[in-house]
């Protein structure tokens, strides 16, 4: 395994960081453990006349929380694997991102479309 691929970094960067929306500092994605729409049939957890990509392309505190925890997680592997500077890397985000999902004056809240 090369550099990049022992901690994750490429598989991160491939997988969600498309979803990172530089703006705000969130990444989209669903609410955690609320089941989307799927076509021809409607979950509870979102309002009915939403579609399959509202449902996903909103920026759900509880996914940005798991991302949170998630880049912790970036940064003790790189830690243990003696990858200093990514690890610094990995935590710098995390603490970001925590500091995207609260901002002192959030802006109002728009459904994309």
């Amino acid at each position: 395994m090369t550099g990049d691929n022992k901690t994750g970094k490429t598989f991160f960067d491939t997988f969600y960081q498309p979803f990172f929306d530089a703006t705000d500092g969130l990444y989209f994605g669903q609410a955690s453990f609320v089941d989307i729409h799927h076509v021809g049939i409607k979950a509870s957890g979102y309002p009915r006349e939403w579609g399959v990509e509202d449902c996903i392309l909103i920026k759900s505190l509880s996914t940005n929380c798991l991302y949170v925890l998630g880049l912790q997680a970036m940064s003790e592997a790189a830690h243990k694997t003696g990858r200093v500077a990514e690890a610094l890397m990995w935590s710098d985000r995390s603490k970001e991102l925590k500091r995207s999902n609260h901002p002192v004056n959030p802006p109002m809240p728009t459904r994309l479309g």
